[in-house]
C-alpha cells in the first residue's frame, strides 16, 4: 500500500513539475508567437490574476481595465473609454510583455483615457491591480513615439524574459481617408520587485 501511494504521489509531483516548466506558444494571425514562460513561484506569493484597474499618478490616471481580444480585422481591440488588456498575452506581473491599450481621443476628438500617455518619463510609476486586489508596481523604462507604419508588433508583443507592462495609444495627425492616426505613443515599463 505504501509503494502504491508513493508511486501515485510521485506521478502527481512529476506531472505538476512538467506543467510548471512547459512553455506554450500562441500565434494569433497578426501577432508574433507569445511565449507563456515558466511560472515564477515564490513561497507565499500569489500568481497574478486578471487585471482590473490601472493607476498612473504622473498623469493623474485611475481607471478600470477591460479584457480584450482581436477584433474582426485581426487587430487588438480598444475599449471605448477604458483601458484594454490583451487577454491572450501575459497578465501584468507575469514574465512577458503584458500589453494595455487605450484611446488618445474619443469619437468626438475629446481627450481619451491615454491622451496624456506621451507625458510619461523614465522612472514614472505605473500600478495595476488584479481581480484579487493584488498590486503590481512598474517603473517606466522607455517612452517613444513612432510612425504608425514603423510600429514593431514584435517589440511590443514579442518574447522577453522580463516582467514588462507595455502601453500604447495613437498620436500625431488623424488621416480621414485611412481612419487612423499617423503615429503611436509607446510606453515600456518593468515590474519593481518588492
Amino acid at each position: 500500500m505504501i509503494t502504491k501511494y508513493f508511486i501515485f504521489t510521485s506521478s502527481i509531483i512529476f506531472s505538476l513539475a512538467v506543467y510548471l516548466t512547459h512553455t506554450i506558444t500562441l500565434s494569433p494571425a497578426n501577432l508574433p508567437p507569445v511565449k507563456i514562460s515558466p511560472i515564477d513561484v515564490k513561497a507565499g506569493t500569489n500568481l497574478p490574476s486578471t487585471p482590473v484597474k490601472i493607476s498612473i499618478p504622473a498623469i493623474k490616471l485611475d481607471t478600470q481595465i477591460l479584457s480584450v481580444t482581436l477584433n474582426s480585422e485581426n487587430i487588438v481591440d480598444v475599449p471605448a473609454s477604458d483601458v484594454g488588456w490583451y487577454q491572450n498575452g501575459p497578465r501584468p506581473g507575469e514574465i512577458g510583455n503584458a500589453t494595455l491599450d487605450g484611446h488618445f481621443v474619443d469619437t468626438n476628438f475629446n481627450p481619451g483615457v491615454f491622451y496624456n500617455l506621451s507625458k510619461l518619463k523614465i522612472g514614472d510609476d505605473i500600478y495595476t491591480f488584479d481581480q484579487n486586489n493584488q498590486q503590481f508596481h512598474f517603473k517606466v523604462v522607455q517612452v517613444a513615439t513612432v510612425k504608425t507604419d514603423n510600429f514593431s508588433v514584435e517589440n511590443f508583443y514579442g518574447l522577453t524574459d522580463k516582467k514588462r507592462l507595455n502601453l500604447v495609444t495613437c498620436a500625431g495627425v488623424y488621416d480621414k481617408n485611412k481612419h487612423n492616426f499617423s503615429q503611436r505613443t509607446l510606453v515600456y515599463s518593468e515590474l519593481v520587485d518588492n
